[in-house]
């Protein structure tokens, strides 16, 4: 009977330590495991977004979370904000709540302001992304950031942003910066590797509202090549009404180009305001080239000596061209909208003469 007992103390003893050696190896790998932030952001508004400036301010508040308890001590070196230095505007510092428990959180306040590259290739269909980013100054190893699972940001009033633009979406994106000057380690060991830290940006996705800024910037132009086409609508032999009418609509597209120029900054890049402008004044060559070639009978080309011809031509190609030009993605090859281009151009010849012959059609019916 005392051998049974020694032997069930001896079991239930390996039994015991194996159950606590177990439980210092789960500590082990918890305490070595990266501490991982989650971020909760309430944007409470935005200002100085203008074209012409190369930053935005911004005041919020962000709301830190974690798989283990925030030190206060550390925190403000574990997250820092990429913003730039100002002596107005106040960045705040991280206050962490205390509790008993093994978890607890972390706020700060911030106004602050922050670098702005505008991307005005599509001008004015553009969307600003207002990018605030939160920078890791340790190896992912120790610290990694995610965003809060059931919600990550939160917009309040946002009264200062300025009229016309209105905050479309909220994204985040987490990227990797990986420092080839500095290794992790640093002790020669065989599997040290260069240090990476996480970046957790939030991205505040702006639209401009409504179109009252397209008509804003081109209903000159529009006018303009109006003006241009109701040339057509006069009889070919009033030679000098109809060059009138057209210099002053060149003139017109050239004034309100120089409009448009003066609304958004020095910028070196081609823009499709830019692009509608300048097309918008090379039809209205177009038509003045047509208007020639009724005229002098030295120039012979028959599709364009019918006024109907030239003015459908002329209105359809205008027409196509803007909505091609407005519809089409920045991003894609220019050479497949000169492809398209050459498409338009064909199907609006084919369907020209279609139309002037429906039009004879009707006439001779009435």
């Amino acid at each position: 009977m005392l051998k049974k007992n020694l032997l069930f103390l001896l079991f239930f003893i390996s039994l015991i330590s194996s159950y606590s050696s177990n439980l210092i190896l789960t500590d082990s790998i918890n305490e070595d495991s990266p501490q991982t932030y989650y971020f909760y952001l309430n944007m409470k508004d935005l200002n100085n977004v203008e074209v012409k400036n190369n930053f935005f301010d911004a005041d919020f508040w962000i709301q830190i979370d974690s798989d283990k308890k925030i030190d206060k001590n550390i925190i403000g070196e574990d997250i820092t904000i990429d913003y730039v230095k100002d002596d107005i505007l106040e960045a705040g510092e991280f206050s962490v709540i205390e509790s008993t428990t093994d978890k607890n959180q972390a706020y700060r306040n911030v106004t602050a302001r922050f670098k702005h590259k505008w991307n005005l290739k599509n001008y004015p269909f553009d969307k600003p992304n207002l990018k605030i980013k939160f920078k890791s100054a340790y190896d992912t190893l120790f610290v990694r950031f995610k965003p809060t699972p059931d919600k990550f940001y939160e917009l309040g009033p946002i009264e200062n942003l300025k009229e016309g633009y209105i905050v479309e979406n909220v994204t985040y994106s987490i990227n990797y910066d990986i420092n080839k000057n500095d290794y992790l380690w640093d002790d020669g060991r065989e599997n040290d590797r260069f240090r990476v830290n996480e970046t957790i940006t939030y991205n505040f996705i702006l639209e401009r509202e409504g179109g009252w800024l397209f008509l804003k910037l081109f209903v000159g132009t529009y006018l303009s090549f109006l003006i241009s086409w109701i040339v057509f609508l006069i009889s070919p032999s009033d030679f000098g009404s109809r060059i009138e009418l057209s210099v002053g609509a060149i003139f017109g597209a050239i004034g309100n180009m120089s409009y448009v120029e003066s609304i958004i900054p020095d910028i070196q890049v081609l823009t499709k305001a830019d692009i509608i402008n300048n097309f918008s004044i090379i039809m209205i060559i177009f038509n003045i080239v047509l208007i020639v070639i009724q005229n002098n009978s030295k120039i012979t080309f028959k599709f364009f000596e019918d006024n109907f011809k030239s003015a459908f031509f002329s209105l359809f190609l205008f027409i196509s061209i803007n909505l091609l030009i407005v519809l089409w993605p920045i991003s894609y090859n220019p050479l497949y909208f000169i492809f398209l281009f050459l498409i338009i151009l064909a199907a609006n010849y084919y369907l020209t003469k279609y139309a002037k012959i429906l039009s004879d059609i009707l006439k001779k019916t009435h």
